[in-house]
């Protein structure tokens, strides 16, 4: 083959290597998750200079000779989109539409903060993921904001006690001697809280994350598996980053807000005690297995028999100690907030009360907070920032130990229904002070 020919033949290659990468048009439809078209999204091919507009129907048109390329689609008020381009055409040549989800949609996690950076929902591996401040500023505690939230993250309320706060693990126990509860890292800290029992409340362990009011978290993100490696073993019951409310706004005008949240919190269900019938006729029946007669019984127990004796009238009561030891508490967060800058220097500051009574009376806890941000810009290449919270935790607590000289709900389940909790007269009427030991100490309270 001559010199010739070999050109003749690079050629003929040449020409059908430009024969199959004639660039090709795709067309579509950008909406939202309502059907609604969406104006004005940009759309581009990742590496490239292609760049277009969507128009008012939402539609727009790419010319592209690349078949694998990348396609993102950015809108205001929605989450970006990342995608191939070979799926905006089905395999039977027809068109379909990109959704785009709105930011402020509910329980949708577009994005996740991460130590490596932001990272989208189609950038983002499966053992990442984070819920937004949208999805939680109603709660009243971080450990409530981020429950059923995760995949594979159980968080379970400790006690009702308030300010005890849940118990975290990631994908269940993985040791019975070792602590199992993840890593917990703050504006990219790690933060080891005070995790053991109190020595003054027996039973009691406060919530590490107390000090923080969920509406002063921007971002919760949950890592699992390899994403949790970067903080060695520290990271292998998993990490859960948090990230706080930044001075990092570009809306420069001061804006200052309130925000007020009110309940009621209701006990939940409670063991089913005996009423004074039922208990008489059980304590009657268990004495019979002691006593030879039931005279002989009523003699050590006078307040068995119906007769009228010296103490009948401390044990013709029918008390329902569980409802006497437990309320309705009332909630309360409020949060008063200032935000502004210029082009050097920003602010984020936030001032707080939080109120929670318990359900079992003579329980409350009352928290003032405040989280300053700022973000200074010394030059082009530095930026200072700054994050400093402070937090004041004031508490009514009780036991939770299994002394029932101490906790009230062992207290309530071991007293009789027929005594009452205040003192009373030998006529029947009831004092305003509560009842001491009686010569039988069935009284607990």
């Amino acid at each position: 083959m001559n010199i010739r020919n070999r050109y003749l033949i690079s050629l003929s290659f040449i020409i059908c290597h430009l024969s199959f990468s004639t660039a090709q048009t795709i067309s579509s439809v950008v909406k939202a998750v309502n059907g609604q078209p969406v104006g004005g999204a940009i759309v581009t091919i990742v590496g490239e200079k292609t760049s277009v507009i969507t128009d008012e129907s939402g539609s727009f048109s790419l010319e592209t000779a690349d078949r694998d390329a990348i396609v993102t689609i950015k809108a205001d008020g929605f989450y970006d989109r990342t995608l191939p381009l070979r799926l905006l055409k089905k395999k039977n040549g027809s068109d379909f539409y990109v959704t785009l989800t709105p930011q402020q949609e509910a329980l949708y996690d577009g994005k996740a903060e991460t130590a490596y950076g932001t990272l989208s929902r189609d950038e983002r591996p499966v053992t990442v993921s984070g819920v937004q401040t949208k999805d939680f500023s109603q709660k009243l505690s971080i450990g409530a904001a981020l429950r059923d939230q995760a995949i594979g993250l159980q968080v379970v309320e400790k006690s009702g006690m308030p300010g005890e706060g849940t118990y975290m693990n990631i994908r269940g126990i993985h040791s019975f001697v070792a602590d199992n509860a993840p890593l917990i890292v703050i504006n990219g800290v790690p933060y080891f809280g005070q995790r053991e029992l109190s020595g003054i409340i027996n039973g009691y362990s406060r919530d590490m994350l107390f000090g923080y009011s969920p509406k002063d978290i921007r971002s919760i993100t949950v890592l699992k598996g390899a994403d949790a490696a970067m903080y060695g073993s520290l990271g292998s019951n998993g990490v859960v980053m948090i990230e706080t409310q930044q001075a990092t706004s570009d809306n420069l005008d001061t804006r200052i807000s309130f925000s007020g949240q009110y309940g009621i919190n209701f006990k939940g269900s409670t063991l089913p005690m005996m009423d004074a019938t039922q208990y008489r006729s059980y304590l009657g029946a268990i004495g019979m297995t002691a006593y030879p007669s039931f005279t002989a019984l009523t003699a050590d127990y006078p307040f068995l028999e119906n007769g009228t004796n010296l103490y009948s009238y401390l044990f013709n009561e029918n008390t329902d100690w569980m409802k006497e030891i437990t309320r309705q508490g009332f909630q309360t967060e409020n949060i008063f907030r200032v935000e502004g800058g210029d082009e050097i220097a920003k602010y984020n500051i936030s001032f707080g009360y939080t109120r929670n009574n318990g359900t079992l009376r003579n329980t409350k806890s009352d928290r003032y907070h405040t989280l300053i941000s700022s973000d200074v810009m010394v030059s082009r290449k530095i930026d200072i920032t700054a994050n400093v919270g402070l937090a004041y935790v004031n508490s009514d607590l009780h036991h939770q130990g299994m002394r029932p000289e101490v906790n009230p709900i062992l207290a309530a389940q071991r007293s009789m229904p027929q005594v009452s909790p205040y003192a009373k007269q030998t006529d029947g009427s009831l004092l305003s002070t509560y009842a001491k030991y009686d010569a039988w100490q069935v009284n607990s309270i």
